[in-house]
């Protein structure tokens, strides 16, 4: 008697989602941990951060107006500088929490790409490990550990959101499904302009897997493709997208173009963009697999190697050939492999902005579709050896992140290592001279900044970087000759203008170094530092009325700001308007009651003003906090002199001749209060 067939045991259900959450989180944690001890960075980090008033001042309404409509550091990303905002409005100037927020931000990401690939393909443990790959690649630690990256980590965000969102709308499509998907990517281009070819991505799973796109066979048995028309369809729904990519591409050039970061023609021509961009694809295929050498940044080759190229473009054409051939039977191949490609394009230097030849960062959102393509495959393949295979990866990146992040903690390692891993990188020698420079020591900032120079003599960085360790050093003739020749380079830089213009006020050249001041103000108006040397310049040159315009201008900008005050006080004074001098003093010494010359500054318009005891109680203030000050001295003895104060003006006039015994007008008020 036959036994009866049994049927075939269920297959157990993948484990829940949120325990693929929770592993995620942790695995992240674990990895990224010690990114809470590194530091600010001495690239784009100060632009961004450190020496950017406007983001110290946290979230204002004159900061959103700012954050709006600038083109600072040659972008428009408004919600990462008000971003940027919130973590000094909430830390302060503190590292090691601007940190966390872009860890919490890259979580957040990790988790909502596995949420997304698990509620399109159902495939619960592929779409785990593809996140998985996503949070814990070594190439991806610079989007992460970097603070000025926060435009990358935020952006990944609402990318991937996006997409969330558009996957709801596709299966019910609806106005008020459409609404979120077209908000989300406009807070994704807000936060970097990236983001623009997320409505192709959307076009690509049109594809697969969300299968849109049909193909219909008609009874007759001829195969009819209504796909010219489906496609139609899925572009139009898509217009309101392209017409924001087609704002943000106009806003973007704008941004770059006025930072002159779009590198001409001229300097590198059609066919070197074409041959980085060909040889830039294979280094990213070949760091997904290998992430070894990583560096902040990797400057273009002086030429290329024709066999390099030719074998990058041989590389790239076969894949997309073998990708289209299985495109049937495997169409996740394709469709990772345009994501990879495509999401490149903005960054892959046809359009070439800066002198980097690659960026680790650039990867942060194309690997996507090079994990989808790669696990699926080997599921296919390798189902059984596939997740013991990954767990030993993943672990290996693990280490991998831990052991990039140690290069994060501070300017000097990360530039140190640049310098190691790759070769002829006068950028990474420039920025390590920035660093040298910063802890004092000249002789190395120096030789690194030279080295620079020596390795690409039209790096004007280095230049204005070497005029500026000279002018640190008091060696103005040699800092006037290197800011001068940064400018032949590039005229247009605030920085430079504006520091050569301060050594020509110092070196007496007021008119030449006011006219390098005006320039500067125009080129970066909201440069407090910049508007209070022209205004400084100006007074110098007796023309306080527009001393005290630029004062106020500065003022407009950082309301809260005592030197500013102090300095539109001695404008209005030595422009005879004492009753507004007198104002603004007062407001100095509001925000900085122990400023003794702010003290001694207002007795003087009182006293010029008519009002002696008023002057000898700002004065008495002046002495009282600065004792050894001569003129705060000399000018309250003078004043009780002048109120018939004779016995408590002696002891000031006593010490201020003992201060200064040359001084003939000390000697003659000692002589009328009754001294020898």
């Amino acid at each position: 008697m036959k036994s009866a067939k049994q049927s075939p045991t269920p297959a157990a259900p993948p484990p829940r989602r949120d325990l693929f959450c929770l592993a995620l989180l942790i695995l992240t944690l674990i990895a990224y941990w010690p990114v809470y001890h590194c530091g600010f960075v001495n690239f784009d980090d100060p632009d961004y951060i450190q020496e950017n008033v406007t983001i110290q001042k946290g979230l204002t309404s004159q900061g959103v107006v700012w954050a709006f409509t600038t083109a600072h550091s040659s972008n428009w990303h408004p919600l990462t500088w008000l971003s940027l905002m919130l973590d000094c409005q909430l830390f302060g100037l503190n590292p090691g929490m601007s940190h966390v927020v872009n860890v919490l931000l890259h979580v957040g990401t990790t988790l909502l790409l596995f949420l997304l690939l698990d509620k399109m393909t159902d495939a619960r443990w592929r779409s785990a490990m593809v996140a998985a790959f996503f949070a814990l690649h070594p190439m991806h630690v610079e989007s992460v550990a970097w603070i000025a990256e926060r435009k990358d980590v935020l952006c990944a965000f609402f990318f991937v959101a996006t997409i969330l969102a558009y996957v709801q709308y596709a299966r019910k499509p609806g106005l008020w499904r459409y609404l979120p998907v077209f908000g989300l990517f406009a807070l994704a281009l807000m936060s970097k302009p990236m983001a623009v070819t997320l409505p192709f991505v959307l076009l690509l799973l049109d594809y697969w897997p969300l299968q849109r796109v049909r193909v219909k066979v008609e009874s007759e048995g001829r195969v009819h493709s209504p796909l010219s028309l489906s496609l139609f369809r899925l572009i139009l729904e898509k217009i309101p997208m392209f017409a924001l990519v087609v704002a943000s591409s106009m806003v973007t050039v704008w941004a770059q173009k006025k930072g002159g970061t779009v590198l001409s023609l001229a300097t590198l021509s059609i066919s070197g963009r074409i041959f980085n961009s060909a040889v830039a694809y294979v280094r990213y295929l070949a760091d997904s697999v290998y992430p070894v050498n990583m560096a902040i940044i990797y400057t273009l080759p002086p030429q290329w190697v024709w066999w390099k190229v030719a074998g990058a473009i041989v590389l790239l054409l076969t894949i997309t050939v073998v990708a289209i051939r299985f495109i049937k039977s495997r169409p996740y191949l394709l469709i990772g492999w345009l994501w990879f490609l495509g999401t490149l394009v903005p960054v892959i230097g046809i359009v070439q902005v800066g002198i980097q030849s690659k960026a680790d960062r650039y990867t942060y959102l194309p690997y996507i579709g090079l994990f989808i393509a790669v696990i699926w495959i080997f599921s296919d393949r390798i189902a059984r050896k596939l997740f013991p295979v990954a767990a030993i990866l993943l672990l290996a990146c693990i280490v991998g992140v831990r052991y990039q992040l140690q290069f994060w903690r501070g300017s000097e390692e990360l530039f140190s290592h640049a310098t190691k891993v790759t070769a002829d990188n006068y950028i990474a020698y420039n920025n390590l001279g920035f660093w040298y420079l910063e802890h004092t020591n000249y002789d190395q900032a120096i030789t690194f900044t030279k080295k620079a120079i020596a390795l690409n003599p039209t790096y004007h960085y280095a230049e204005k970087n070497l005029a500026y360790i000279y002018e640190k050093m008091g060696r103005n003739a040699e800092a006037i000759e290197h800011y001068a020749a940064s400018l032949r380079i590039i005229p247009d830089q605030p920085d430079a203008l504006s520091h050569l213009g301060g050594i020509l006020i110092d070196q007496g050249r007021v008119a030449e170094g006011t006219a390098q001041l005006e320039r500067a103000v125009q080129l970066n108006p909201q440069d407090v530092h910049v508007i209070n040397s022209l205004a400084l310049g100006m007074a110098a040159q007796k023309n306080f009325g527009e001393a005290a315009r630029y004062l106020r201008e500065e003022l407009k900008i950082l309301p809260d700001n005592p030197d500013a005050l102090s300095n539109l006080g001695n404008a209005l004074a030595s422009d005879g308007k004492f009753t507004e001098a007198i104002a603004s003093y007062f407001e100095a010494l509001k925000l900085r009651p122990n400023d003794a010359q702010a003290h001694g500054n207002l007795a003087t318009a009182l006293l010029q003003s008519g009002k002696p005891d008023q002057a000898l109680e700002h004065y008495l203030a002046a002495v009282k906090i600065s004792p050894d000050d001569f003129t705060a001295r000399l000018n309250c003895g003078l004043v009780l002199l002048q109120l018939g104060k004779r016995a408590e003006a002696k002891p000031h006039l006593i010490e201020a001749v003992r201060m200064n015994p040359n001084s003939v007008e000390a000697k003659n008020a000692l002589k009328a209060a009754g001294g020898p």
